[in-house]
């Protein structure tokens, strides 16, 4: 692909998503991970900033699922309101809640980003099958499988 092949694609792209959101109010943009430098696959939100609302972003699960998670929790914030830093959001997967904490450099929401400028988010991030967090002793995966993008709530 030469450099006017791959703009004409990014552009059919940008096009795609902005006629997604034009259609479902919001749209979500899947990241597959990359085994090489141990980046996590993730998925999040584009759109939600037209509803002064922040974008939602998860790492770590499989693209399909992450996207599934992020449009409950999209439909969840704008019939509930914003989710607050440190909230608990309930049964988005089997069994356990999920708790958001505000993302303090979003860079990873390119799409969002391009479309809107400066954007907010929040990060919703899954316990391990013991329910654990990231931020609590014994969490079941290394830090790279789900990064934290924000400040860990104070679990004191």
């Amino acid at each position: 692909m030469n450099a006017e092949q791959l703009r004409k694609w990014q552009e059919a792209e940008l096009q795609d998503m902005l006629d997604k959101i034009a259609k479902h109010g919001w749209a979500v943009q899947g990241v597959f991970g990359d085994a090489e430098t141990e980046a996590a696959p993730f998925a999040y939100t584009v759109g939600l900033t037209a509803k002064r609302l922040p974008e939602l972003v998860i790492y770590g699960l499989d693209v399909g699922l992450a996207g599934n998670i992020v449009n409950s929790a999209a439909t969840q914030m704008i019939e509930r309101g914003e989710f607050a830093a440190g909230q608990e959001v309930g049964r988005l997967i089997k069994r356990f809640d999920m708790v958001a904490i505000e993302v303090l450099l979003p860079i990873d929401l390119r799409v969002a980003a391009q479309i809107y400028g400066q954007v907010r988010a929040i990060q919703l991030v899954w316990p391990d099958k013991e329910g654990r967090f990231p931020w609590q002793a014994g969490y079941g995966f290394p830090a790279n499988v789900q990064p934290l993008m924000g400040v860990a709530p104070d679990v004191t």
